[in-house]
């Protein structure tokens, strides 16, 4: 028995000793390959923190599982979205170093530790009232956490260190290494610089409690490291040590800044404290996660790791979640810059960075952005992007009412789908559904896009774009008494495609199986979601009864698909914004056991708790490495709180909100940014009656669960 458990100790030694020295010797530092499991996108427990200063995106990614540093971070121009395709783009890339060193280390002793996935811990926080990223871990019996803010300073970021003795028997001591990336090293007044033709990444020492001094720290030009004397610790003693980092990117000849806006953006933004944690943290998650998503310049990759581009659709989308967070700043600079340079003078819209051709345009792009513009005003009263754009916006509506899109009846077709895919000539469920919206936007908007007369000839429009989706005799998107996707312009409405698609990754279904699906389609919620239909209706509850087959469809766990797993040609799984905008229609539609199970489905996975969110739940090896992360979740959380949890929605003059709580008795208090101040709402939920305050005043029920203010209660 002895012998076997000698054995038995020794195999345990052997299987440990690599995440053993792993542990104890801080950063990676392979001169080999980079770690695929690294630099993938996507890995289980994997979530990654976005902060923005100035032109710099900041991005932290922490991980649960593997034996690498835990918590590292990569730096990307901003201004340039094609560089976050791929994280060897980043600044601080070295080959092989798999980011290793930008992780802290700590050394008690002789040993270097660093944070590993199964004994740290990250979150968001909020520090000098704003957004920070905090990561505790553990470096023997002593506590360390970490936080990362924007600063005051363009492309700076605080990185505050706290060590704290929470495990230590008796005094001792501890020393800090920090390294900056592979470059020409040169030592600065506070820190170390390393310069690359890229641009230049600075660490410095800011601030030290107690009796401790920069002067003692020991710069290592060689070697890219800042290491610090001897840290004494007492027992439950904490120190406290200021660091910061530093960007410039020498290709924009801009002068920067003294002030951050960006710093100053971030303390605006909207506060919603909850009793439900799960709206509270999701709302939180995702609106600090925003701002960082996007740049100042209004540029913005679609697809974190995957894209590097730009849709108006991406844009516009995250541009209301911006809204909705208080970020007025970023989203007023994402639909400048999509206005500028995303649609031209004929109306047309990007897609993926560039103009298709007219059979293969996204017709929604029209509707979303209209929605959007609309919604900007509304919350800021600036409607000079409106006026300045007059022309773009009226030829970008005007363009689909077009004979060359547009038939007899009445609806639009082309060959693109919502999704992207391109199939034989049809009328499209989410298309006609953004004609109706769009029109209807754009017919409110009419006065101030100076032309009063095209009001009624849009809202006629509209209804017919709504008549002929919903009760065409022939060619409507309804069938047996719920929504379908897709019906080819002769008729046929049967959504089935044969044949091998074998241009797509080779383990996806469309490659792999010869049928084709395209029923159900997660857009059948976007009719409801904006109300076009009733969402109590018949048609209503029958088109969302339909999407349950999508849920957890060929996997376990949960999530929505886009469309049938059958004819995925890339990514069959659970997908994360349509599961979001299908909630937001569930929620509406009074479902919230289904709706309530999507937020949680969203706040358990990866991303949940960064608030940012991979575009898919990757099912299949070849999209593990192309897994991005979409703002446009994020938006469509945020999206969800103010718009159908609180039910907030404003009429001309009249803010009307219709809170829809989950059940049980609660307390909500929001801080949302409006116009040139603040709405504070507190609600509180008693059985089925809720009450309602706004600045502090009690409303009274308009209608039952209805209560309304008037806009110019509050300053223009």
């Amino acid at each position: 028995m002895k012998t076997l458990l000698i054995k038995v100790q020794v195999l345990w030694t052997l299987l440990l000793l690599p995440l053993f020295l792993n542990a104890q010797s801080g950063p990676a530092t392979s001169k080999s390959q980079d770690n695929p499991d690294y630099m993938n996108s996507f890995q289980k427990g994997r979530e990654y923190y976005f902060l923005r200063s100035g032109k710099t995106q900041f991005i932290l990614q922490a991980d649960q599982t593997g034996t690498l540093p835990a918590f590292t971070w990569m730096a990307f121009n901003a201004n340039i979205p094609s560089q976050s395709a791929s994280k060897k783009s980043a600044l601080n890339y070295t080959p092989g170093s798999n980011f290793g060193e930008s992780a802290l280390q700590v050394i008690l002793g002789d040993v270097s530790f660093t944070s590993l996935s199964f004994n740290s811990k990250v979150k968001w926080v909020v520090m000098d009232s704003m957004p920070a990223v905090e990561c505790s871990w553990w470096a023997g019996g002593v506590k360390v956490t970490e936080r990362y803010s924007a600063s005051d300073q363009p492309n700076r970021i605080l990185r505050n260190i706290t060590l704290t003795s929470s495990d230590l028997l008796g005094n001792d001591s501890v020393r800090l290494r920090l390294t900056v990336p592979k470059g020409s090293f040169k030592v600065t007044s506070a820190g170390l610089l390393s310069a690359k033709p890229e641009g230049n990444i600075g660490i410095d020492i800011t601030e030290m409690s107690g009796k401790l001094s920069f002067s003692n720290w020991t710069r290592d030009v060689e070697n890219g490291t800042l290491e610090s004397p001897l840290i004494p610790l007492a027992p439950d003693a904490a120190v406290k040590i200021g660091t910061s980092i530093s960007f410039s990117f020498p290709a924009d000849k801009t002068p920067a800044p003294i002030w951050n806006e960006e710093a100053n953006h971030y303390r605006k933004l909207s506060v919603i404290q909850a009793d439900d944690s799960l709206i509270g943290s999701l709302y939180q998650n995702a609106s600090s996660a925003l701002t960082g998503l996007t740049a100042g310049s209004g540029r913005m990759d679609a697809g974190v790791f995957e894209y590097g581009n730009q849709w108006v659709r991406d844009g516009s989308n995250v541009a209301m979640g911006l809204i909705y967070s208080g970020a007025f700043e970023s989203a007023r600079s994402l639909l400048t810059y999509i206005l500028a340079d995303l649609v031209n003078d004929q109306g047309t819209t990007v897609v993926a960075g560039g103009f298709d051709a007219p059979d293969r345009e996204e017709f929604d792009q029209m509707g979303v952005l209209m929605h959007c513009l609309k919604l900007f005003g509304e919350w800021t009263g600036d409607y000079s992007l409106v006026k300045n754009y007059r022309n773009k916006i009226i030829a970008m509506v005007e363009r689909p009412l077009n004979p060359v899109f547009r038939d007899a009846t009445g609806m639009v077709h082309n060959r693109r789908e919502f999704w992207e895919r391109t199939f034989s000539d049809a009328y499209e469920l989410a298309y006609q559904t953004y004609m109706v919206q769009g029109l209807r936007d754009a017919a409110a908007l009419s006065d101030i896009l100076g032309v009063p007369e095209k009001a009624g000839k849009w809202k006629h429009e509209a209804d017919v774009f709504l008549e002929a989706m919903v009760a065409h005799p022939t060619k409507s998107l309804v069938v047996d008494g719920a929504f379908i996707k897709r019906r080819n312009v002769d008729g046929d409405a049967t959504g089935i495609t044969t044949g091998r698609q074998l241009s797509y990754k080779n383990d996806a279904p469309g490659p792999t199986e010869f049928n084709h699906r395209l029923n159900p389609d997660a857009t059948y919620a976007l009719p409801v979601m904006f109300g076009l239909i009733d969402p109590k209706s018949g048609l209503a509850k029958k088109s969302l009864d339909k999407l349950e087959s999508i849920w957890d469809a060929r996997w376990f766990g949960g999530g929505y698909e886009r469309y049938h797993s059958s004819s995925q040609i890339d990514q069959p799984g659970p997908w994360t914004f349509g599961t979001a905008f299908i909630a937001r229609a569930q929620h509406f539609a009074g479902m919230y056991d289904r709706s309530r199970r999507s937020l949680q489905w969203l706040r358990n996975i990866e991303g949940g708790n960064a608030g940012a969110w991979f575009e898919e739940i990757p099912l299949n090896r070849s999209q593990v490495p192309y897994s991005g992360i979409v703002p446009w979740t994020s938006a469509e959380v945020t999206s969800f709180v103010v718009q159908q949890w609180l039910g907030i929605s404003i009429a001309g003059n009249e803010i009307r909100i219709r809170p829809a709580l989950y059940a049980g008795d609660q307390k909500v208090s929001a801080r949302l940014r409006f116009r040139t101040g603040f709405i504070r709402i507190e609600l509180e939920q008693k059985g089925k009656k809720t009450s309602c305050k706004v600045n502090g005043k009690p409303l009274r029920e308009t209608e039952k669960g209805v209560f309304m203010i008037k806009v110019s209660n509050f300053n223009q």
